[in-house]
């Protein structure tokens, strides 16, 4: 859960990094976002796509794994692409396409595959809330889709995204901090050549893409 509080902080530096190359082309701006400025009326929703689109997901999704094995967890999870349809289809007038189609039916079929497969049992976990806290997860992720989506279109994805993930950053600190989590683990990136060279080149790698 720490190592997850550190992407947040490294993925706030990589879209600023990125940002500042973005912001600098005409053709990238348009649709990465070229500026910084928001909406009042849009700060709360981005917000809550940063703080529950990716902090409640990761948080419920790793508590979770104290109680149900990963075969579980996957088969919810792999329901997201149900949930995003029908939260769309609720609040915001959302039709598929055929390619989304294949898309859904593709995830039918992966979903169906880990429920056929190997279960594991976590000595001391409570199934139930197990159960709970990867539901939880799941809706957090799916619910908040089609409003980043929306915040992608209004402010660029770069942007929008930073934004979300300054947000869940501040929220993990305090969170950090309350859970009395070890800081020092950042030497685990720190002390491992490979993960510093892929931490340097995600900034250039992602402006290539």
């Amino acid at each position: 859960m720490t190592l997850v509080f550190f992407r947040y902080i490294t993925a706030v530096i990589g879209l600023s990094v990125i940002f500042c190359f973005t912001s600098r082309s005409q053709s990238l701006s348009k649709d990465l976002g070229g500026s910084l400025k928001s909406d009042h009326k849009d700060i709360v929703k981005i917000a809550l796509c940063g703080i529950i689109g990716q902090g409640a997901f990761s948080l419920f999704n790793f508590l979770s794994l104290f109680h149900i094995g990963a075969t579980e967890n996957g088969i919810i999870q792999g329901m997201q692409p149900f949930a995003t349809v029908f939260f769309g289809m609720l609040f915001m007038n959302f039709r598929m396409n055929k390619v989304q189609w294949c898309a859904f039916i593709t995830s039918v079929l992966c979903i169906y595959a880990m429920s056929v497969g190997p279960t594991n049992s976590i000595d001391g976990g409570t199934p139930t809330l197990g159960y709970i806290y990867v539901t939880c997860s799941m809706l957090s992720l799916a619910w908040t889709a089609h409003l980043r989506a929306s915040l992608a279109d209004n402010y660029g994805s770069v942007v929008s995204m930073l934004y979300q993930y300054i947000s869940v950053a501040v929220v993990g600190f305090f969170a950090v901090i309350a859970m009395g989590l070890d800081l020092s683990q950042i030497f685990i990136i720190l002390d491992s050549p490979l993960l510093i060279f892929l931490w340097r080149q995600l900034p250039h790698s992602a402006v290539l893409i």
